[in-house]
């Protein structure tokens, strides 16, 4: 969706209508205020042409977000959130977690961690899912935040998607 003020119930971005280094609707926060940050990039995507990327820098660890557009979520309803991720390879070890809250931003990021691998070291596109059940109906975004050490190598992250888990 190219309206990024539209709150939507079902969310899907694999980047791949933006040209790099657009990054659309997400909102980006370069927390470390060094060159790099998530940007979309052409570099291993997993579906072409595009992901989201972010490099190492080479004298500070990596301290960056970015962020879902506003998510209308319904209380007491779980959602599954889907995503692929991937670094650069060994030896560099990447780091990620995923957070959820009320604000497009690291201190509104109060729903908590829903996810984090401080292990990253494939290149083959991994996918993972976890859930998030808000108490409150309300507007909520999930953020990814690299926090790797200085001079890894970089982390992509792919197809994202957020829906109301299926009652089987």
């Amino acid at each position: 969706d190219t309206n990024c003020n539209n709150l939507q119930t079902h969310y899907a971005e694999n980047f791949d209508l933006l040209i790099p280094p657009s990054t659309g609707c997400v909102t980006v926060t370069n927390n470390t205020s060094d060159a790099q940050k998530w940007i979309t990039s052409n570099t291993a995507p997993k579906s072409v042409p595009s992901s989201m990327y972010i490099y190492k820098n080479a004298s500070a660890a990596m301290n960056d977000w970015f962020f879902t557009p506003g998510l209308s979520l319904t209380g007491g309803i779980t959602y599954n959130v889907n995503f692929y991720y991937r670094s650069g390879g060994g030896p560099s070890v990447e780091k990620l977690e995923v957070k959820w809250g009320i604000s497009a931003s690291s201190t509104g990021m109060t729903g908590g961690q829903l996810w984090n691998n401080s292990n990253i070291q494939t290149t083959t596109y991994t996918l993972a899912t976890v859930t998030v059940a808000p108490s409150a109906t309300g507007t909520y975004y999930i953020g990814w935040h690299g926090y790797s050490a200085a001079n890894m190598s970089y982390i992509c992250i792919d197809n994202i998607t957020v829906d109301a888990a299926l009652l089987t």
